[in-house]
């Protein structure tokens, strides 16, 4: 049984590839093996949103910590899709479709690095489903039973 080949990604190799950009890039790095993503993020604590949440008590934002998992399955669909359906993804065509079963455990903070570990359940175009979690220090920060992520359809006129 041979083992599947890792593919690194630096934050600069990401942002070459998604159409997310800084400031709202949540991706440091990223390894993709098979059909899993692992990426982490470290909050830096100068994200501008996190000075309104909350003052003088700084959180990372749950809705923050989905999109980073969301960004990490968009990585593995412009990365990996194009080979395994045969043909293109336009990067500006992979779109957040929906999510079920979010649940988020503890806080995160500035200084804390989220580990973002994102599995592909379902690939058929024009779909791609992802479960995932989102870990600080081993410790659970949230997960998600299901993450789609549309691609390869032009929007409607």
């Amino acid at each position: 049984m041979s083992e599947k080949p890792t593919t690194r990604f630096t934050h600069e190799e990401i942002c070459a590839i998604l159409p997310q950009q800084p400031p709202f890039m949540f991706l440091d790095q990223a390894e993709l093996t098979g059909d899993e993503v692992n990426a982490t993020y470290l909050i830096r604590g100068d994200e501008s949103f996190l000075k309104g949440h909350f003052k003088n008590d700084p959180v990372f934002p749950a809705s923050i910590v989905f999109e980073a998992l969301g960004q990490a399955g968009c990585l593995w669909v412009l990365h990996n899709a194009p080979e395994r359906l045969g043909g293109p993804i336009s990067a500006s065509q992979v779109l957040f479709a929906s999510m079920d079963g979010a649940h988020f455990y503890r806080k995160s903070r500035p200084g804390d690095t989220l580990v973002l570990k994102l599995k592909l359940a379902q690939l058929r175009k024009p779909l791609a489903i992802f479960r995932g979690n989102v870990w600080v220090h081993d410790k659970r920060v949230a997960e998600i039973e299901k993450v789609v992520l549309a691609f390869g359809m032009e929007a409607p006129e």
